[in-house]
């Protein structure tokens, strides 16, 4: 709470459990973009290589432009 009230940025980068642990409770195998979206100014999913450059830049003027905010990515199956 002590970071929005002081308008900190957190950039949160997450991504998928490893094939063999998916569905066998791994903390990477929870839903994650939902979780973040809910204390996220701006969250993306990226799902190929060459996207991860251009929306992690993206994600970051997001979180500077206006009031500062939290934002997160999800990079996973790249």
């Amino acid at each position: 709470m002590n970071l929005c009230l002081y308008l900190v940025c957190v950039f949160i980068v997450g991504g998928a459990a490893a094939g063999m642990l998916k569905s066998r409770g791994a903390l990477q195998d929870i839903d994650q973009m939902s979780l973040f979206r809910t204390v996220c100014k701006y969250c993306v999913s990226v799902t190929s290589v060459r996207d991860i450059v251009p929306s992690l830049k993206y994600a970051i003027q997001e979180a500077q432009s206006g009031t500062p905010g939290n934002c997160s990515a999800d990079i996973r199956d790249v």
